[in-house]
Order: C-alpha cells, then sequence, then structure tokens
C-alpha cells in the first residue's frame, strides 16, 4: 500500500509517501494550495492520503474525492498539537 501522509502547514506543507510493503519513503515539502496539492496527488497513484483535521482539511478533502483518492482524518483532539509526518505516522494508517 502507498500512503501520502501530508503534515498542513499554514502555507508549507510536508508530504511523505511511505510504502508499507518495504518501508521506503520520501518527503516533499509543497505550499498549501489547491492547484500545488492537485498537481501532489496527480503525480503518483496513491492507495490513501492521510491528513489531519484543521482549518485546510475541507478543500483537502473536497480535492481527494474529485481526484478519487482514498483519505483517511485524524482529530488532533487527544495529541500533540503538532501531528509529525514521518514513517512511524504514515504506518499507523495502513493498519486501520
Amino acid at each position: 500500500m502507498l500512503i501520502l501522509a501530508i503534515d498542513l502547514g499554514k502555507t508549507k506543507s510536508l508530504a511523505c509517501w511511505y510504502q508499507t510493503d518495504d518501508t521506503k519513503h520520501e518527503f516533499r515539502t509543497v505550499p498549501t494550495r489547491p492547484g500545488d496539492f492537485h498537481t501532489l496527488l496527480s503525480d503518483r497513484p496513491v492507495d490513501r492520503v492521510m491528513i489531519e483535521i484543521c482549518d485546510a482539511a475541507g478543500w483537502i478533502v473536497d480535492l481527494c474525492a474529485r481526484v478519487k483518492c482514498h483519505f483517511k482524518t485524524r482529530s488532533r483532539i487527544g495529541r500533540p498539537r503538532v501531528m509529525k509526518v514521518n514513517a512511524r505516522s504514515a504506518t499507523g494508517v495502513a493498519d486501520s
């Protein structure tokens, strides 16, 4: 399974592609704008997109639905304020 986990920032976000089969991963920063996220989602097909719930989540979920990407959200409630996007956070989604 290829997961795209995204740590959303106000102006810049961090994307991590994580392959669960062999644990290979790749990081890229991208401006937090719809056009740039469309390119990010179109670069390569992914099995799941993981984002945290925040003020930008709505348009990202809409964009995922438009390009037919399965998505999963995580709540900040009861968690540290910042979600670190790395291999560990991406693998947690693969198991759910």
